[in-house]
């Protein structure tokens, strides 16, 4: 017998407009005038075709299924341009839209081919039709549509134990899945009728004109957006959820069925008049083919999406629930999950099976935002009663314009960056960091008191209102570090991280406990904002408007650690920052505050992310490309600098090796006619690597930030990349910018160290302003430079000594040699073996940071001016001096901007002048030939200095190497 293989298949339940009229305008609409699509040309005179699945002609609009047949024709021709051949149209009768009249809107179903679950084929071929829908057509999925998922078991003869465990998982899953549905797609919807209804539960056939006498009305989530004053939704009572005492007997059926027959007759809703209902249908439906003996299941609960991340990650999540079941006993499940009950919610459920970035994307949906489409249609009026107010939308608003975001009450407010940059210096950037870690904790209620703080500590005593465990007056408890009197955490993550938010709020810094269910326009959280003096941006998520505590799924709890209840992982993550003194200072204060008030531990399990952005200026399509470009150029540079285990973390995956691009990689693509810049930028001819440069070329040649971000991402499924595009929920797809969005820097490990931090992060800020302003020429010499950086052996410092040079650093070169070398004597440093493998009880709790450290860095590091040397002439003011003209004077200026100390310039003129390179003391004559004598000796002269200069540098790294 075969192994068996799993299957999938996708259904696109949607609408298209087709124009009522030959003359109708497409700009008409405030509803519409945002969409990039346009509504489909009416049929030309004379058309009389109608859909095939369409049984006769005996319906009451036959111009209506004209239209139906005439925009199934011209999107299969879209279709087959993108060579998307085994995609299939159909016309959907059941999916209707009358409230809407501008257009004649034909409902549709676009079937994709089946996907091996294996394969990631799926994600490439649904952003093409997903921009042919979005781009090409005005389409949109109202709340009668539905986002159908098949998942087939082939290859295997499926047993009644097989398709017992199936029923048993989906029995247990279906109260977590729907924490994730908007409540027309409840189990009471007619479009996808819950478990509550099968016969595991019901004895009899359900009568739903019976059922729905007592229907209740729920609010149209498409209510001014698609059109003004919708209609309720009318839906059977919510029959309330499968872990209530009254359905327990269902969990019991599916125990003890003992055939395949009798368990699917058990698992099918059976509807008395579904000729009058023909759109019911069950939230599951289980089948098994008779020729093949097939199992397949349909997950038809979901609502219609035209969203790309939407429909690939709820495609995730059903595959994933159906694979579980493989291999696996439906006793094992009762086993471990007594009644068929799951105690805690999606996200944990999704975390403990491995699907942390499935959990993430939906953790970080906003409540109100459950049908994810809404986020591309803008509300054209408020929803509050008896509002006369104007629609937002304008007539005319740009398709290359964002949305507005209707947060706030739809007050729309500008965040005017560049007027904001007084006294910020004349950095145009922003950057936010996410520091991941570990704080030990005690349960809730032990014996509390206030204490000083450590010595040393900043803090002053008098403000603590947050609670310090005392362990001395505890029966039950003794501190396994008495010596150190910080904080630890205590209770639920819930409690422990809003006494850590309350506490360094108190310092002066706004700090919030992320809450999923107190969502941003909320007056619940506008208070929160306005107890503290700020006022909220429109267009910026919640966490990024303060310091915000998150609990990160992918940080595990470990109970019972080194003499503490449990070590408790959580995220701080900073507000948009600027790039300027007074951003990286605040950052300072953070990890002061955080390590001399708190016992804290980062393990391997813990990163350190950083965003970079231009404040709220678009980032263009081009400037990403160039950030990749360069990124994918000096990735093992950039990997050397950190510990030696990230390059190969699932979670900071590489793109030389670890890429879709990579992978992708075809001989055809280094010949790519890319843009005529990219050979200005690019020194073809040094780049031996034809992967490489092929890589480049298809990186230069993206030409929407969709594409841009699936070459960068990883396996599918599988981690995040060292480097990412992130944008707002409102950004386009398709689009050939991003708006609100950062470049995410994920390369580095966890840490706490306050310098490590800060010069990682200018490090990083400057890579980026690299890509942005550095000129041709200074690319010319960088990509040369960090290409010859090896992935493995020694680390060669004189290109590490350039590399820093060429962003300006050049003094951060003694700090980051020291820490390779660090690298090479301890490469684990102390810390446990592996990623996600539970701490050594003798692992290192971070230690309070000295007041003259944090003085020190705030004055040579955050204060610091930084500039690209390939800027200064550009920057230099106009009443500036002239400069030296003598050969020695001129060689310092140099060495100086190249990012050499004082001390090592005087060093090098010193050697100099002892070697007889100092100036000649002879008059120069006014002769012309001279005066071109006199240049050319001061040329030699600033050679052999230079010359000089490079000699030191080997000494030094062969004194460093011990040779």
């Amino acid at each position: 017998m075969d192994s068996p293989r799993v299957y999938f298949q996708t259904k696109l339940g949607f609408l298209l407009a087709v124009k009522r009229e030959a003359y109708q305008s497409d700009n008409t609409f405030p509803e519409f005038a945002h969409r990039l699509g346009r509504p489909l040309e009416t049929p030309p005179a004379g058309y009389s075709k109608i859909p095939k699945n369409v049984e006769n002609r005996q319906v009451t609009d036959q111009y209506h299924l004209f239209r139906a047949q005439w925009a199934i024709e011209q999107l299969e021709i879209e279709i087959q341009k993108k060579k998307l051949r085994s995609w299939t149209v159909e016309f959907d009768p059941l999916v209707q839209e009358h409230q809407s009249n501008h257009y004649e809107w034909v409902g549709l179903k676009l079937t994709s081919p089946e996907y091996l679950a294996s394969t990631h084929t799926l994600e490439t071929d649904l952003f093409n039709v997903l921009g042919i829908l979005n781009k090409n057509f005005l389409t949109v999925a109202n709340s009668a549509t539905r986002l159908e998922l098949a998942v087939r078991l082939a290859g295997l003869y499926v047993n009644v134990d097989q398709l017992k465990a199936i029923a048993s998982m989906i029995w247990m899953a279906d109260p977590l899945l729907s924490e994730i549905h908007p409540s027309h797609c409840g189990p009471g919807a007619l479009s996808s009728l819950g478990l509550q209804y099968t016969n595991l539960v019901r004895d009899y056939p359900i009568h739903l004109k019976t059922e729905l006498a007592s229907s209740i009305q729920i609010e149209d989530p498409w209510n001014n957006r698609l059109s003004l004053n919708r209609r309720p939704l009318e839906t059977l009572p919510h029959p309330g959820e499968l872990k209530q005492a009254k359905y327990r007997h269902g969990a019991d059926k599916i125990l003890n069925a003992d055939t395949i027959e009798g368990l699917v007759h058990l698992l099918n809703v059976e509807v008395q008049d579904i000729r009058d209902y023909p759109q019911a249908r069950p939230a599951y439906g289980f089948r098994v083919e008779r020729a093949t003996k097939h199992f397949i299941l349909d997950f038809n609960q979901h609502c219609g999406s035209l969203d790309f991340d939407e429909i690939i990650n709820w495609t995730a999540l059903c595959v994933k629930i159906f694979l579980l079941c493989l291999g696996r006993s439906h006793i094992s499940l009762f086993e471990a999950y007594p009644g068929l009950r799951y105690t805690s919610d999606i996200y944990d459920f999704l975390a403990e099976h491995n699907l942390n970035l499935v959990s993430d994307y939906y953790k970080k949906k906003p409540i109100y935002l459950k049908v994810t489409d809404l986020k591309d249609w803008p509300l054209v009026k408020s929803t509050l009663a008896h509002d006369e107010s104007k629609p937002i939308v304008s007539p005319h608003w740009p398709s290359t314009r964002s949305l507005p975001s209707p947060l706030a009450e739809f007050a729309l407010r500008a965040l005017n960056w560049e007027s904001s940059r007084k006294n910020t210096g004349r950095s145009t950037y922003s950057f936010g960091i996410e520091l991941e870690m570990y704080m030990p904790a005690v349960p809730q209620g032990i014996t509390t008191l206030q204490t000083s703080p450590v010595s040393g500590s900043p803090i002053d005593s008098n403000n603590m209102s947050a609670p310090l465990i005392d362990f001395s007056d505890s029966f039950e408890w003794s501190d396994p570090n008495p010596e150190d009197d910080r904080k630890i955490g205590s209770g639920s993550f819930h409690q422990m991280a809003a006494n850590v938010a309350d506490f360094i709020s108190s310092k002066g810094l706004l700090t919030l406990l992320h809450d999923r269910y107190v969502e941003c326009g909320t007056h619940v959280w506008r208070n929160k904002l306005s107890k503290h003096g700020v006022v909220p941006i429109s267009g910026v998520r919640p966490p990024h408007q303060t310091w915000t505590i998150l609990d990160d799924a992918s940080l595990k709890a470990w109970e019972d650690w080194a003499g503490y209840w449990k070590l408790a992982g959580l995220e701080v993550i900073s507000p948009i920052l600027r790039d300027t003194p007074k951003g990286w200072e605040e950052a300072l204060d953070m990890v002061g505050i955080l390590r001399n008030n708190y016992r804290l531990a980062v393990t391997r399990s813990c990163g350190f992310h950083i965003h970079v952005a231009k404040g709220t200026e678009p980032l263009s399509l081009h400037l990403l490309r160039k950030v990749s470009v360069l990124v994918y150029c000096a990735e093992n540079m950039i990997y050397r600098l950190c510990h030696p285990e990230r390059r190969n973390n699932r979670w900071t995956k590489q793109l030389m090796g670890g890429s879709t691009l990579f992978y992708a990689f075809m001989d055809s693509w280094t010949k790519i006619d890319v843009s005529s810049d990219f050979e200005q930028y690019i020194p073809v001819d040094k780049i031996v690597d034809s992967h490489v440069l092929g890589c480049l070329k298809k990186l230069w040649a993206t030409t929407t930030v969709g594409e841009l971000q699936r070459w960068l991402k990883p396996d599918y499924f599988e981690g995040r990349s060292c480097i990412r595009i992130s944008e707002l929920e409102d950004s386009p797809n398709f689009s050939n910018e991003v708006r609100g969005g950062t470049v995410e820097f994920r390369y580095l490990e966890g840490t706490l160290d306050p310098e490590l931090i800060l010069r990682w992060g200018q490090l990083m800020v400057s890579l980026f302003q690299f890509a942005d302003l550095a000129t041709p020429e200074a690319w010319r010499v960088f990509i040369p430079t960090v290409l010859q950086c090896q992935e493995s052996g020694h680390c060669d410092l004189n290109m590490l000594r350039m590399f820093l040079m060429l962003l300006g650093l050049g003094s951060d070169y003694d700090f980051w040699t020291t820490r390779i070398g660090k690298f090479s004597q301890s490469p684990v440093e102390g810390r446990e073996r592996e990623p996600g493998k539970r701490p050594s009880e003798g692992h290192e709790i971070q230690p309070c940071v000295d007041e003259s450290q944090m003085d020190s860095l705030r004055k040579n590091v955050c204060q610091r001016q930084r500039t690209l040397p390939c800027l200064i002439q550009r920057e230099r003011p106009t009443d500036e001096p002239k400069s030296p003209t003598d050969p020695e004077s001129r060689a310092k200026i140099l060495l100086e901007k190249a990012g050499f100390t004082s001390k090592q310039v005087e060093k090098v003129s010193k050697n100099a002048n002892e070697k007889g390179l100092g100036r000649s003391k002879a008059k120069a004559r006014p002769s012309t030939q001279s005066r071109e004598g006199g240049s050319q000796r001061a040329g030699a002269q600033l050679l052999k200095v230079l010359q000089a200069s490079r000699d030191q540098a080997e000494k030094d790294v062969q004194l460093y190497y011990g040779k």
